[in-house]
C-alpha cells in the first residue's frame, strides 16, 4: 500500500480548517492544517506536499499572494497542484496560477473528485 497523499490545507476559518481536514483524514489523505498564508508557506518549504487547498481571503497572506510565493519556490516545489477555494469565483483574477477552484459551499465528493483528478492516487 502506497504512503497516503499529503494535502495542505489552508483556511482561517478554525471549524472549516478541521472539518476539511477530518473529512479528508477519514478519506485515507494526510492533510496538515494552516491558519494562514505564512505558516502554509513555511510548511511547503520544509516539507513537499502533494496538493495545496487554500482559502482565497485570509489576512496577512492572501491566498493570490500564496500561489505567487509557491510558484516562485526552487527545486520543483512551484510545481506543486494548487486549488483555490473561494466564495468569489477568482477565475476573473489577472494572475491565475493554480489548477482548480472550488466554490464554497463545495461538497466533500466535489472536493475529493478535484484532488483525485490533480494528484491521482496508486490504490
Amino acid at each position: 500500500m502506497s504512503e497516503p497523499l499529503n494535502i495542505l490545507v489552508v483556511d482561517d476559518e478554525f471549524d472549516l480548517l478541521q472539518t476539511i481536514c477530518a473529512a479528508l483524514e477519514l478519506e485515507g489523505y494526510r492533510p496538515t492544517p494552516a491558519s494562514n498564508g505564512d505558516d502554509a508557506l513555511r510548511i511547503v518549504r520544509g516539507e513537499q506536499p502533494d496538493l495545496v487547498l487554500t482559502d482565497v481571503m485570509m489576512p496577512y497572506v492572501s491566498g493570490y499572494e500564496l500561489v505567487d510565493a509557491i510558484r516562485k519556490l526552487p527545486d520543483g516545489k512551484g510545481e506543486l497542484p494548487i486549488v483555490l477555494m473561494s466564495a468569489i469565483d477568482p477565475a476573473q483574477h489577472p494572475r491565475g496560477r493554480w489548477d482548480a477552484v472550488m466554490l464554497k459551499p463545495f461538497t466533500l465528493e466535489s472536493l475529493l473528485a478535484t484532488i483525485e483528478k490533480l494528484v491521482p492516487q496508486k490504490r
